[in-house]
């Protein structure tokens, strides 16, 4: 006999544990943004051709915004499409890790909290961070 309550105890539980996961800073730690930072794999310009193709048609954007940036590595390759980059993530640590260029400012933030005001920016990526967000407030401050 199927038990539904068995079912419906299990996505607590997982539910739980998975909030408990995006609830924990993974990358607080020096040695695992030192890590990411040397070992994540660079995929970028299959990223960038596709954004070109879809937001870029009329040329580059003025103001991008990488939420999540980690190490900043998407961030980097966003020099590409846009004059002006902002990489926002949660994990100091991981932003002591990004490299520095004129034209990116690195912040520290939550993805669910944007410091910024409403359609500030002409793009907005999550390289490799959505999986860590809450996605459905994410989605919704990602709609102001």
């Amino acid at each position: 006999m199927y038990d539904r309550g068995i079912d419906l105890a299990r996505e607590e539980f997982i539910g739980f544990s998975v909030r408990r996961m995006i609830d924990m800073n993974l990358f607080a730690y020096p040695t695992a943004a030192k890590r990411y930072a040397s070992g994540r794999p660079f995929f970028h310009p299959l990223a960038i051709e596709k954004i070109k193709e879809v937001c870029c048609k009329n040329g580059r954007i003025d103001f991008a915004f990488d939420v999540g940036c980690g190490t900043g590595q998407s961030t980097q390759a966003l020099l590409e499409v846009a004059e002006k980059i902002i990489g926002l993530d949660s994990s100091a640590e991981m932003l002591s890790h990004a490299v520095h260029h004129e034209r990116i400012r690195f912040v520290g933030g939550q993805a669910e909290r944007m410091p910024f005001a409403d359609a500030a920016f002409g793009l907005m990526t999550a390289a490799l961070a959505f999986h860590w967000f809450d996605q459905q407030k994410f989605l919704l401050e990602a709609q102001r």
